[in-house]
């Protein structure tokens, strides 16, 4: 039964969490959060429990010791929960328990409550490891969804990459932080990398969805980027004669443009190797160089690179393809193959 509830609280709180990405994006649009949106992601948890109390037909006495017809020796969790709470007042170095208590709390969807103690138990925690890292992080963001712009949230789920790039829950969260802080491309590589871990289809789904609108140039727009011209929308594609054996997890995808004449890159977006070949969308949300507008130029150098170090600055073995674009000659979107191989 015990792994029932566990399975039952984790699944909820995937459910509340793919709540936060359409309600960030409408804050984008809007600079105002939806209280509607808000107020059904803080209540979704306990109103799952709810309705599962009343209309399941689980009865606990066929599994309590006393077999079929007896009591349940069970307390209301409520009881439970609000007993822990009184007994770590009296022992409050009792880190597991303060650790217990926030996973309860996030489970009745009193996620204030849940930050609090797990808070507590970040305060005993010499070393805090991994999970407790995520624990408060998601508590955070479901306390407050301001905290995802905040830096000390974020390096939470940053650690957590850094020795477990593959960890679904940093990955879902880090893409969501990466969002919030305007960093597109990064967010789109963790929720690639989330993709192939092959999570349920219904999550696939929701991260797809979430790619659809990443590539909305009318959502970049918005954002941002009022400029006509100031989005160029791409089809990048990898010629079937090169060999890519050279590429690896570390590779990345860099999309560059350039003026005509050379120098910095105008605009830069890093993407997953996994996102070729796709749609890209590149604007003055990806600008490198504050004040430079895509749209101040008629014609543009776009370079789009799989790079096998992930490194911005060309390498030997390198693939790569390039164009001149020149704002409203072409058509929409530019087809641009990476057809060459770097010396």
């Amino acid at each position: 039964m015990t792994a029932f509830w566990i399975l039952s609280v984790l699944l909820a709180l995937l459910a509340v969490s793919f709540l936060f990405y359409p309600l960030l994006r409408l804050r984008k649009l809007n600079g105002k959060w939806s209280v509607a949106g808000l107020t059904t992601a803080a209540v979704i948890v306990p109103a799952a429990f709810f309705l599962y109390s009343i209309t399941s037909s689980w009865n606990s006495s066929e599994i309590t010791p006393g077999g079929p017809g007896t009591e349940s020796s069970l307390p209301p969790v409520a009881e439970m929960v609000a007993n822990l709470a009184e007994r770590l007042k009296n022992n409050s170095d009792d880190v597991e328990g303060w650790r217990l208590l926030g996973q309860s709390y996030m489970a009745l969807g009193n996620y204030p409550e849940a930050r609090s103690a797990f808070r507590e138990a970040w305060a005993r925690t010499p070393v805090a490891d991994d999970e407790l890292k995520l624990a408060l992080g998601e508590a955070e963001v479901l306390s407050n969804q301001e905290s995802l712009s905040s830096s000390e949230v974020g390096s939470l789920f940053e650690e957590v990459l850094e020795l477990q790039p593959m960890n679904p829950r940093a990955l879902w969260y880090g893409g969501l932080v990466a969002l919030a802080t305007e960093r597109e491309g990064l967010a789109r590589q963790r929720w690639t990398d989330l993709l192939t871990l092959s999570p349920p289809e219904e999550v696939a789904r929701v991260i797809r969805e979430q790619f659809s609108d990443l590539n909305n140039p009318a959502l970049k727009l918005a954002q941002g980027s009022t400029n006509d011209g100031a989005v160029i929308t791409l089809n990048i594609s990898l010629d079937e004669t090169l060999s890519g054996d050279n590429l690896n997890p570390e590779s990345a995808l860099f999309i560059f443009a350039q003026a005509p004449e050379g120098g910095p890159p105008l605009a830069v977006i890093r993407e997953s190797i996994t996102a070729v070949p796709g749609t890209f969308f590149l604007s003055d949300q990806d600008a490198m160089i504050p004040g430079r507008s895509l749209a101040d130029f008629e014609v543009l150098k776009i370079v789009a690179r799989l790079s096998i170090a992930g490194q911005p600055i060309q390498q030997p073995g390198d693939l790569y393809g390039e164009l001149q674009y020149e704002r409203g000659q072409q058509p929409s979107p530019v087809e641009l193959m990476i057809n060459q191989v770097a010396d």
